[in-house]
């Protein structure tokens, strides 16, 4: 019995090294961009107090009395 082995070759996307095949496939470039995009669009919470970020997740002062 003979068998044929039909070798198809990909197409490809134009990638030139093998990082950029690479990242063409696992689009570890695009990762690493969001990622720093997104370091960027971080907001800093700077709170001094406990009370403080309660006060901005909440949006109320905490006084530490407990209503009845």
């Amino acid at each position: 019995m003979k068998r044929e082995v039909i070798v198809v070759a990909k197409k490809s996307q134009g990638s030139q090294t093998p990082n950029e095949k690479y990242n063409a496939e696992f689009g570890e470039e695009n990762a690493a961009s969001k990622v720093k995009q997104s370091h960027q669009n971080k907001v800093k919470d700077n709170f001094q107090t406990p009370d403080e970020k309660y006060n901005a997740e909440f949006g109320t002062e905490n006084t530490g009395k407990t209503q009845k």
